[in-house]
């Protein structure tokens, strides 16, 4: 529903399902060992509402509220040992009791790219904030924060350029809930710290900053 009303709101609805089967865990912290890599399946089905808004032609904000449903099994990846063969609901939370979580996000930033999907020029300096609920009981209760910098200087024309990119996250847990942990923020693999694996590292905090010479062949 572009443009509500005349005003520049676009308010989208819908139902999102997936299936991962062979998502990889290390454990928690910086300090994992490749040795304990494991696999692990997850599927889950996240029912939104959405409404995002563009005034200026930069300045963007977000705002969603779901409910997103969990369930964490067996990893089908066979060079690998499955999660629940090296780790328990303690050293994994949400291991054995996933979650169904409703949550409300909301975020506001400046985004002056050329193209989103391949920017050459411009950027985009972000926060966004979200409160996720356990619908059954308290375990799971948290608040995650997200701030993303990212900008590319072209140089010469816009098949060079400069892309240096910061980003943090931050997971909270209200009390003495816990967070599962394939809901922490990662770090590892192209959009984050290349020369990694997706998912290399998981943590309640996670801060990634570099610097690229950008060349389009």
């Amino acid at each position: 529903a572009p443009r509500l009303g005349g005003s520049p709101i676009t308010v989208a609805a819908g139902a999102r399902w997936h299936d991962n089967t062979q998502d990889d865990f290390f454990g928690l912290g910086s300090a994992t060992d490749r040795g304990d890599r494991v696999s692990f399946s997850l599927t889950g089905l996240d029912t939104y509402v959405q409404a995002s808004a563009r005034r200026a032609g930069w300045l963007v904000t977000r705002g969603r509220i779901g409910i997103h449903r969990f369930d964490v099994s067996h990893g089908t990846d066979r060079r690998f040992p499955s999660v629940e063969e090296m780790f328990t609901d303690q050293t994994a939370p949400g291991l054995v009791a996933t979650p169904t979580l409703a949550y409300a996000e909301a975020a506001a930033g400046v985004d002056t790219r050329d193209e989103p999907g391949n920017t050459r020029s411009g950027g985009l300096y972000n926060v966004a904030a979200g409160m996720f609920r356990n619908r059954q009981g308290r375990e799971f209760d948290f608040n995650r924060i997200d701030v993303t910098a990212m900008h590319v200087f072209p140089i010469f024309d816009k098949k060079r350029g400069i892309a240096l990119h910061a980003a943090a996250s931050r997971i909270d847990p209200i009390g003495t809930s816990r967070v599962p942990f394939f809901l922490m923020p990662t770090v590892g693999g192209a959009d984050s710290l290349r020369g990694y694996r997706e998912f290399r590292f998981r943590d309640a905090a996670a801060l990634t900053v570099n610097a690229e010479y950008r060349w389009e062949a």
